[in-house]
Parts: structure tokens; C-alpha cells; sequence
């Protein structure tokens, strides 16, 4: 029978970190925590021609979050998040960490994997423009695996390297084997002067042998995986509005590689720059004919905070929340101008003709290059609240359907609102 000695106090409080507020319980000795911080996001997303081919249109919840995190002894620390996006539901996080130092740590289980810096690092509810870029399409996503990662001279140099399932976003494997997942970032002026202390940049790469369809549509993985699976059979614009598809009868068939160097600056003005590979060997299994896709993307962030505020960069966790300076909090008596913000993102993507040549896909129905730009303010209300406001415009090297029933375009603009609370 427990006695009087096994029980020890937790206490409650309501804290603040890079992501926003979060409500916390912990023993006094901080050895023992249980948080909770939530995300909630409404959008509009209006398109200028109608019966746009994607879910994410009109008035929608694109995602809202609930991260459970916290520290089992000062060794172990954890995270366990859940989604809903557009409708599907999901795990998205569930991992354990166990913490040698600041230079060595393992953690194991599902987690977003070290490639692609946007995806890893830009907090969607606060990135300066309105969302990831289309090089999110060859990101590497959530995957369970385990991976070793760390901080070396005094933070300068961080690095993730990992193995993974082969599959982007499930979660199961689509064969039998798994995928290296490494990255690399340097920021050699950190703890130096205010306007070096947030430069730097990096390096990230996947690789691994892919054999399985790209037409998972009716797959249980995918059924199960509510909201990331992801084969690259379809490549996509930043709302979910196709341009290219293969066959139905492609498959993945040889070894896959990706590789995404970066380069930021953060501060009052901010700069961030990628530019990502995606190679892979496929094949038409009715045809026999094998081939290679190469694709190829980029893209540019700048945004500038009118009102003094700045982001600040640790390496592979940056893009923090922002905390005004003269907060709108009403309930405070607080009437601030809140923070204001001017974004851009110039983002292209693009594949190899080979693929359409090689009879990968219908040359009618599908382009090969996306361009796209993003343009917009964002008004830091306080430092738990974010409105946004972007216009996109979208354009292909070719004329492809839009909708069921609407002429083929080859391009299209959005107006994009947003609400993102983190609490």
C-alpha cells in the first residue's frame, strides 16, 4: 500500500515559450511536468475562378492542435500532439527523448524528420507568410523512426541524423526497408553582436529505396494516415490545387535521394532562402518503361516588422512567436498597435520533361512548372494572437484543369485570410 511519502505536490502555472502560451503542471524540483499548449487556426481562402479543386476553400479549419509535452526526470522529455486538418484526424507527434547532454540526445518514435528547413522549423499558425511553400510537396514530414541530434560549441553547430520509415507522413512503411534522414546547420556568429546572431544556414538530405505504387488511393496506410501520407504521386500548389499526376500505373522502383541546402537571417528584417532536390527511379508497369524524375525547387521569404519587433534563430528550431512590444489587449486595458508585419515568398517548382516523355503522364492535363508568389501582413495582436492577410498568385507553364467543370488555366489568384490562436 503507497504511503504519504510517494505522493509529491504538482503546481500549476501559465507559461510562455517560443510557440505561445502553454498551462503547465510540475513538481517543484521541475524533475516531473505534464503540458499543454493549443493551436487553433481558422482560414478564408477565395480563388478568382470557381469550383477550385481542393478543400481548402471558403471558410475552413486548415489545422488545430493539442500538444501534450513535458519531462519524466531530467533525462526524458516528450511530446504527444493530435490534429484535426480539413476534416481528417490524426497523431501527429508521439516521441521520447532521452537527453546525455546538450551535445548528444536520442529521441524515437513519430516526428518531423530533418529534411526540408521550412517544414522543420516555420511553425505554420506563425510563419510570415500565410503557409509552406510548394517545395512542402517533397518534404520529408512525420515519419517513426529514431534519430540522434545535438548542440556543439556553444550552439554554433547543430545536427539531426536519423533513420526513418521509407514512406512520407504514414504510419506504417510502404516496403520493408528505411530511409537516412540527416541535416546539418551552422550559425557561426551565435552569441556574438544582435545582427550576426541569427545568421546561418545548412544542409539536408534523404535517401533511401522506394518500391511500391504512387497510387496509394486505396491503400488502408493511407485511409489510416488521416492528413500527411504522401507518395509524390500528384504535386501540388500551397492550397492543395493540383498541376501534375502520374498514372495510376507508376511505380517507385530504385533508390530516392533529396537534397535542400538553406540559408537564413533573422532579425527585424528577416531572409530566408532553399533550394531543394528530389530524384527517383520509377516505372510504368504496364509499359515496362523505367525512367527518372528530377525535380527541382526553390524558394525566397523576406518580411520586415514595422514596428520593431524581430525574430530570433536557434539553428534547426527557428521562426519564434512574437510578442509585440505595445500589445492590443483590451481585457488589459492595453491598446497597442500590436505588432505589424510585411511578408513575400517567390517559390518555383519544377519536373523534369522526361517524365511526361517517358509516358509517365497525360502531356494534356498536366504542367511541369509551378510559380508562385505570396504577398501579405500579418498583425501580432498580442503575443497569443495573429491575423494575416496574403495574396497569391499562381501560375503554370501550362493549362491544366482547375475544376470539373471549369476551362483549363494556367493560373489563378487567391486572397487568404487567417486567424491562429496558440494558448
Amino acid at each position: 500500500m503507497p504511503g504519504s511519502g510517494d505522493n509529491f505536490p504538482l503546481q500549476a502555472s501559465y507559461r510562455y515559450n517560443a510557440g505561445g502560451g502553454y498551462t503547465s503542471l510540475s513538481t517543484t524540483d521541475g524533475k516531473y511536468s505534464v503540458n499543454l499548449q493549443n493551436l487553433v487556426t481558422l482560414d478564408g481562402t477565395f480563388y478568382n475562378k470557381a469550383n477550385i479543386n481542393t478543400s481548402q476553400k471558403g471558410f475552413n479549419v486548415p489545422f488545430a492542435r493539442n500538444y501534450l509535452f513535458g519531462n519524466i526526470t531530467k533525462d526524458w522529455d516528450y511530446q504527444i500532439a493530435f490534429q484535426e486538418a480539413l476534416g481528417s484526424f490524426n497523431i501527429l507527434d508521439l516521441w521520447f527523448n532521452y537527453r546525455l547532454n546538450d551535445r548528444f540526445n536520442v529521441r524515437f518514435g513519430r516526428m518531423v524528420t530533418p529534411f526540408l528547413y521550412e517544414y522543420l522549423t516555420i511553425y505554420p499558425g506563425w510563419s510570415p507568410v500565410m503557409t509552406l511553400s510548394p517545395l512542402a510537396n517533397i518534404a520529408g514530414r512525420r515519419h517513426e523512426g529514431v534519430m540522434a541530434w545535438g548542440r556543439l560549441f556553444e550552439n554554433k553547430i547543430q545536427y539531426q541524423q536519423g533513420v526513418f520509415n521509407a514512406a512520407d507522413g504514414t504510419f506504417y512503411d510502404l516496403t520493408d526497408r528505411v530511409d537516412y534522414i540527416g541535416a546539418l546547420d551552422v550559425t557561426p556568429f551565435k552569441g556574438s553582436s544582435e545582427i550576426l546572431d541569427s545568421l546561418g544556414g545548412g544542409i539536408m538530405l534523404e535517401t533511401g529505396l522506394r518500391q511500391y505504387p504512387l497510387n496509394q488511393s486505396g491503400s488502408t496506410i493511407f485511409i489510416i494516415g488521416g492528413g500527411e501520407p504522401n507518395t509524390n504521386f500528384a504535386y501540388f500548389g500551397s492550397t492543395g490545387v493540383p498541376f501534375f499526376n502520374y498514372l495510376p500505373t507508376i511505380n517507385a522502383n530504385g533508390l530516392q535521394t533529396r537534397v535542400a541546402p538553406h540559408l537564413y537571417w533573422f532579425g527585424r528584417l528577416s531572409i530566408l532562402a532553399e533550394y531543394a532536390y528530389q530524384q527517383r527511379h520509377l516505372e510504368n508497369t504496364v509499359t515496362g518503361v523505367r525512367g527518372l524524375e528530377q525535380v527541382n525547387g526553390y524558394y525566397v521569404n523576406l518580411s520586415y516588422f514595422l514596428t520593431g519587433e524581430r525574430y530570433r534563430a536557434d539553428g534547426l528550431s527557428s521562426y519564434t512567436a512574437i510578442s509585440p512590444i505595445r500589445p492590443f489587449i483590451p481585457s488589459q486595458h492595453l491598446f497597442g498597435w500590436g505588432a505589424w508585419e510585411i511578408a513575400a515568398q517567390y517559390s518555383q517548382l519544377w519536373l523534369n520533361h522526361g517524365v511526361v516523355a517517358d509516358g509517365f503522364a497525360d502531356p494534356l492535363v498536366n504542367a511541369t512548372q509551378l510559380n508562385q508568389l505570396m504577398v501579405g501582413v500579418n498583425w501580432w495582436m498580442n503575443k497569443y494572437t495573429k491575423l494575416g492577410f496574403d495574396w497569391v498568385n499562381v501560375q503554370t507553364n501550362k493549362a491544366v484543369p482547375l475544376s470539373t467543370n471549369g476551362n483549363p488555366s494556367s493560373q489563378y489568384n487567391i486572397f487568404w485570410a487567417r486567424i491562429a490562436m496558440f494558448f
